[in-house]
């Protein structure tokens, strides 16, 4: 079975740590960066299977992560995660992402949802 590879953004440092450990001990191969740019770089780079982005980071936004990745038709799955869910419904539905979880979400429902989008 091929190694998925997931790229996890979040500009909460504590997130982005916890998430990666919890992933890599369940076998999958976790990048993880707190700052938009860094990821857009590593995007530029390297394949990802799974995009897993927090929506509002500073200087760039989840949603300017995304909208760059449609442009260059990513392969990719995209989950997003966000407490301002609500607030951005319109512009994350235009998105057209893959998942997306309302924080504080628990991990084994991420897990599911990473094993359901990588079938």
């Amino acid at each position: 079975m091929k190694e998925i590879k997931i790229l996890i953004i979040d500009d909460e440092p504590i997130i982005t740590y916890s998430l990666q450990r919890y992933l890599s001990d369940k076998g999958y191969d976790v990048t993880a960066v707190t700052e938009g740019n860094k990821a857009l770089s590593l995007l530029d780079t390297e394949d990802f299977d799974i995009l897993l982005t927090d929506l509002k980071m500073q200087p760039v936004s989840g949603l300017e992560i995304i909208s760059n990745l449609k442009k260059k038709n990513f392969k990719g799955r995209i989950i997003i995660m966000t407490a301002f869910c609500r607030e951005h419904a319109d512009e994350i539905e235009n998105l057209k992402v893959d998942a997306i979880l309302e924080k504080p979400f628990e991990l084994q429902y991420l897990l599911d949802k990473i094993k359901e989008l990588s079938k």
